[in-house]
Order: structure tokens, then C-alpha cells, then sequence
């Protein structure tokens, strides 16, 4: 849906402020605040100083696109490159999980084999 005009003609012809912009700025603000709320923080980085919701959702769309290889190097290397170090083992597990996820999501999974040994190399010495 495109943002209507903020002033149409009344009926004589005279510019008025076109209530239908107030509701679909209230509709668009609300469907952002719906993305918003659902995405994770790395894709909250994608977003950021996008205004319209349609153009936070193209921004996405774009950015996770199932055929984005850029994508997939980008999640792989972020598996392969985890260390744990002084973080703690949950939050390691769950950013290893989320990147998996993520590869999965735009169907690039990883094999078992590959996913155990990055996980467990990761956990270092």
C-alpha cells in the first residue's frame, strides 16, 4: 500500500490535510513495530533508519534472500570462525544454534559432521 498524499482538494477545490495519511501512518507504524519485534538483533542492523514498514520489509527481504550467497559465506564463516572463549557455554550454544538456524531458514544446511566439529572447535582447548 503507498502513503497517500498529505493534502488533497476538498470540494471546492481548496487543499485540506488528508485524513487517510494520519490512519496509514498509524497502520504503517504499527506493522513496522510488528517486524520490528520479531526479528533478531544482527537483522535489527539491517533496519536501522528505515522509516516505511514496506521498506523495512523489502530491507529484510533482501538482506536474507534465499538466493544470497553472500548470505550463506557470511552465516558459514560465522560458524566456522565461533570461539567461545570467556563467553559463557549458553549464550556459545545459542549464537552457534541461531547462525544454524539461519542457514537453514534460507535452506543452506549445514551437514552434522561439519556443524559438530566447528561447534566443538570453537570450544577451544
Amino acid at each position: 500500500m503507498t502513503q497517500p498524499e498529505a493534502k488533497i482538494n476538498d470540494d471546492n477545490g481548496k487543499k485540506i490535510m488528508n485524513l487517510d495519511l494520519l490512519a496509514w501512518v498509524h497502520t504503517d507504524k504499527l506493522i513496522k513495530s510488528w517486524i520490528i519485534a520479531t526479528i533478531s538483533e544482527e537483522a535489527l542492523g539491517t533496519v536501522v533508519g528505515i522509516t516505511i514498514s514496506n521498506d523495512v520489509w523489502n530491507a529484510l527481504a533482501n538482506a536474507y534472500s534465499q538466493n544470497s550467497q553472500a548470505r550463506e559465506f557470511e552465516l558459514l564463516f560465522k560458524l566456522q570462525d565461533k570461539k567461545k572463549d570467556s563467553t559463557p557455554l549458553y549464550v556459545y550454544l545459542a549464537e552457534f544454534k541461531s547462525t544454524y538456524d539461519q542457514l537453514n531458514i534460507i535452506e543452506k544446511p549445514v551437514p552434522d559432521p561439519n556443524k559438530e566439529f566447528w561447534l566443538l572447535s570453537g570450544l577451544g582447548p
